[in-house]
């Protein structure tokens, strides 16, 4: 009787583990229905500080998306920054938008895009205060890969909620039977 409840607590821990692994890939890595996540890491640029982000997280083929950039100058009294904004698809140009200006510091693009996969992001940035180029990456995943990411979290998260609580059960009972 001992073995079968060192087996469940070995089958019931392994399943735990693997299905917060699972999360947090799919949570970190894939980034699937977040709020948003930033293209590019937060970039001096001159005086300036560069940061943009896109919501939702993770978007879909054909579902409007957003691309948002935040320039700070040192000054409070900011001038005018012009931005240029590049998205590449491998081995072609799929936008150039710009140079615009970008009001108070910030510049929202909205997109649809009809293909699949990782696209290369550049912002140009130029202002008084300094110019240069900003690179990101932005992914664009199908319906399918969405939907399998949703499946699987649910799976994980399920596993989780129904494992922790049994395994915890089964160690209890264990350790009762024991002391009996």
């Amino acid at each position: 009787m001992l073995r079968g409840f060192q087996a469940a607590i070995s089958a019931l821990s392994i399943l735990i583990v693997v299905s917060a692994g699972v999360l947090i890939y799919i949570n970190y890595s894939a980034f699937p229905e977040g709020p948003m996540r930033a293209v590019c890491s937060p970039t001096r640029v001159g005086n300036y500080l560069f940061e943009a982000y896109v919501f939702p997280a993770t978007p879909m083929v054909n579902e409007e998306f957003q691309i948002t950039a935040s320039i700070q100058g040192s000054s409070p009294s900011q001038k005018p920054v012009n931005l240029t904004l590049i998205l590449l698809k491998p081995a072609r140009v799929s936008i150039v938008e710009g140079p615009e200006v970008a009001p108070l510091g910030i510049k929202t693009w909205y997109y649809r895009l009809p293909e699949e996969g990782v696209y290369a992001v550049y912002f140009i940035v130029s202002g008084p205060e300094g110019s240069g180029e900003i690179e990101g990456s932005l992914r664009i995943v199908s319906i399918n890969e969405a939907e399998t990411y949703s499946l699987i979290r649910t799976l994980s998260y399920t596993s989780l909620w129904i494992g922790i609580p049994l395994l915890i059960g089964i160690v209890v009972f264990s350790k009762m039977r024991e002391g009996a």
